[in-house]
């Protein structure tokens, strides 16, 4: 018998109590059981079509029928054990059990691929594999798997699921299960995958008292102050995570300290780690290493030290100390994140110091226990310190292009996609292009700051794809942000993404149903950023509602509108920051409790009687064009060749402006928030064509959102053109806009002010 028989005993009575795990929280559970907590991993019988009145079953598309099925993966060897071996099992249990109706049998016989389900790595077969299954393996690298169908006399074929490590093993048996749900011939298996970036985190803007940053909906999945009592949902978060390859998670917010207010930097001490121990070993099991949010001040803020300066040797042996100490009790710790000298955290500008001696003092603190830094990028100055140009834009570049190269190997510079602050039409960040020597990152935005917050439906993958298949001419043409992030000269570990995460502990995870599909599709996205929007909306939308074509059809149809549409009611031709909060908001949002540069956030797009745009160019403007490497200058640098939905974001352009339309500018503006009215208007009849078709529950809740979405669109609308009709006093050509009294602040509709 292939592999160790007391490992795999122990993997087996492991499984008896891991297998049954309940869905949900018995507290949160609801009778009809969709209410969305499954998300994307909602088992379901294989071969019925699932809506509530319609059982028709799936004989119309040519496919393995249950039968076939079930014959084929009523057994399930395993060859090997260990935690992420279980945890596989346990999922290819759970999963089998629902689509087939019965459980299947488990034993530790691989002697023979005689049929049934075979799982295990390459070592844990002992050489029992096939050999065109063991060539497969020699070139996917770490984290890559193969799942594949081999034929046998008994006209059954066995299923493998085999890598070359136990996390491959795991991401494997996601994806036989995902296979299975979406209607694969399991005849015809042949499946060789393996992730394109190292690194593919989620980061948690959460705060230790579970309130969130930018996460709408609910309080922080992670329940601080009753940790380190455990939940089942901890480990339902993971399996999520790990059903769509993330493999590092950042637990608490970027901002620790923010002037005072917040008390994120305790995470590192010792009442936090016992907590986030528990963390760690939930994720740890689905192979996801755990990340701190760490304050660069901590010597001070908690520990006995008088000075945070990172030339100090008292300094850096703290960090030293600290991290062999976290390490210690979370053997799966992956490292620190850090916001430095950015918005009210401290970094090592206290000190006369750059941002790569701060960053490249914790690096060489964590190298010895295997450990990265990663350094956000996300710095600007306040207009008192702007140097002459007041432009948010230019600054990260300013700061960090001339530290290229000096930072440390397991230092990494993770960048958000875009210069200002997760815009919908932004540029991608001129860093990418300038930092040819430095490990980055890229970093994106699942929650909806400035995208919808949990009311809009804007599926964000196809604006992700676009940004990671970017030419970022670093390397001449043919440089697209996607390879760079690949790891590079024999690194496994120094490059990736990362994503702000939009989960929290509502019941359905997200707030907006239709939001799980963002994460899914930055999971799919991070795993291989060559994947189409249209597969991952027709995949994830499957996987949630079933396999009727109709429904799923639409549904997948529908996301893949929704960007475009939300970008004609909100922020027109890549204007930024024309709202605050939620709310429309283009002359400001008055508050003047707040500090500069949220008080006047007109600013941001210059607008006054003559035209409107913020001037970036080289020959009138801030000259941020000049930070991009050509043909980008020269494409950005002149309004007849700037991408159009980038129009505004580059230049300052008078009213009359003609647009490639044909139509003047200000007419162009108008019109498209009244186009993007009647586009949601469309999405709303299409879900509405949906009932009794799709569970009660869940049908409800997504026309409740759409329901605000529409009067949402509509104050949007109505604020924006309204403030344009007023700055410029050109009416609009159909006689539709009003002129709305100042300020132009719109309330969210059934919200109030967030």
């Amino acid at each position: 018998m292939v592999g160790n028989k007391a490992h795999a005993a122990r993997a087996l009575a492991a499984l008896s109590m891991l297998a049954f795990i309940p869905a949900a929280p018995a507290e949160n559970r609801m009778p009809a059981n969709e209410n969305g907590y499954e998300a994307w991993l909602r088992y379901r019988p294989i071969t019925t079509i699932d809506t509530t009145t319609d059982t028709t079953t799936d004989t119309t598309i040519n496919r393995p029928t249950n039968q076939d099925i079930s014959k084929a993966l009523s057994s399930i060897h395993v060859a090997g054990a260990g935690p992420r071996h279980t945890a596989a099992l346990d999922e290819l249990h759970r999963g089998l059990s629902a689509m087939l109706g019965a459980s299947p049998s488990i034993d530790d016989d691989t002697r023979e691929l005689s049929g049934g389900l075979y799982l295990g790595t390459r070592t844990d077969f002992e050489g029992a594999l096939p050999s065109e299954i063991a060539a497969m393996l020699d070139d996917i690298g770490p984290e890559g798997y193969v799942v594949a169908s081999v034929p046998n006399e008994a006209g059954t074929p066995a299923i493998v699921v085999t890598a070359d490590d136990d996390t491959g093993l795991l991401y494997g048996a996601f994806r036989l299960l995902r296979e299975l749900q979406l209607g694969a011939d399991f005849a015809a298996l042949n499946i060789v995958d393996s992730p394109a970036l190292p690194l593919r985190m989620i980061n948690h803007w959460d705060n230790l008292d579970r309130s969130t940053e930018r996460v709408y909906g609910g309080f922080s999945i992670f329940d601080w102050p009753n940790l380190p009592e455990s939940q089942p949902r901890y480990r339902d978060y993971s399996r999520l995570m790990a059903s769509v390859g993330i493999n590092g998670i950042v637990v608490n917010n970027v901002n620790t300290y923010k002037e005072g207010r917040l008390e994120g930097w305790r995470i590192i001490t010792d009442e936090y780690l016992d907590k986030a121990a528990v963390l760690a070993g939930e994720f740890d099991r689905y192979g996801i290493k755990t990340y701190f949010s760490v304050n660069f001040m901590s010597p001070i803020l908690f520990g006995d030290l008088d000075t945070a300066d990172p030339a100090e040797r008292s300094v850096q042996n703290w960090w030293r100390d600290r991290a062999r100490h976290i390490k210690e009790r979370i053997p799966s710790f992956g490292g620190f994140l850090v916001k430095a000298d950015s918005e009210g955290e401290a970094g090592p500008h206290a000190y006369g110091r750059t941002h790569s001696e701060g960053a490249n003092m914790l690096a060489e603190a964590l190298a010895p226990v295997g450990g990265v830094v990663i350094w956000r990028a996300f710095v600007y100055r306040h207009p008192e310190e702007s140097r002459g140009n007041a432009d948010r834009a230019v600054q990260a570049y300013e700061h960090f292009a001339p530290l290229d190269g000096r930072f440390a190997d397991n230092a990494i510079l993770q960048i958000k996609h875009g210069p200002i602050d997760f815009q919908v039409n932004e540029p991608v960040s001129s860093l990418f292009s300038g930092m040819p020597n430095t490990n980055l990152m890229l970093e994106l935005q699942i929650t909806q700051e400035y995208t919808g917050n949990d009311i809009h439906l804007n599926f964000l993958a196809p604006f992700w794809r676009r940004v990671l298949s970017f030419d970022t001419h670093r390397d001449g043409p043919g440089s697209p942000l996607r390879d760079m992030l690949q790891a590079r000269n024999g690194s496994s570990t120094a490059w990736g993404v990362a994503g702000v995460g939009n989960f929290h502990d509502g019941l359905n995870w997200t707030g907006h149903l239709l939001a799980q599909s963002n994460a899914y599709a930055y999971g799919m996205l991070a795993w291989n950023p060559r994947q189409s929007p249209e597969t991952i909306a027709g995949d994830w939308s499957e996987l949630t509602f079933g396999r009727n074509p109709d429904v799923a059809g639409k549904i997948a149809d529908m996301l893949l509108r929704s960007y475009e549409i939300y970008s004609k009611y909100y922020f027109p031709y890549g204007l930024s920051l024309m709202g605050w909060a939620g709310g429309a908001a283009p002359d400001g949002n008055g508050d003047r409790s707040r500090p500069d540069p949220y008080r006047n956030i007109g600013r941001y797009h210059q607008t006054d009687a003559i035209g409107t745009g913020y001037d970036r160019t080289i020959a009138t403007g801030s000259g941020y064009v000049g930070q991009y490497p050509e043909p980008l200058r020269e494409t950005y640098e002149s309004p007849q060749t700037c991408p159009p939905e980038m129009l505004l974001w580059f230049h300052y352009l008078p009213y009359d402006f003609e647009m490639p339309s044909g139509k003047t500018l200000i007419q162009s503006i108008y019109d498209d928030h009244y186009e993007g009215v009647d586009m949601v208007k469309a999405l709303r009849r299409d879900w509405l064509s949906l009932e009794g078709r799709i569970d009660e529950e869940r049908y409800y809740h997504v026309l409740g959102k759409l329901n605000l979405q529409l009067s949402e669109a509509i104050l949007w609308r109505d604020v924006i053109n309204g403030f344009y009709l007023d700055m410029s006093g050109v009416p609009d050509a159909a006689g539709r806009v009003q002129a709305l009294d100042r300020p132009y602040r719109g309330l969210r509709y059934g919200h109030g002010p967030r």
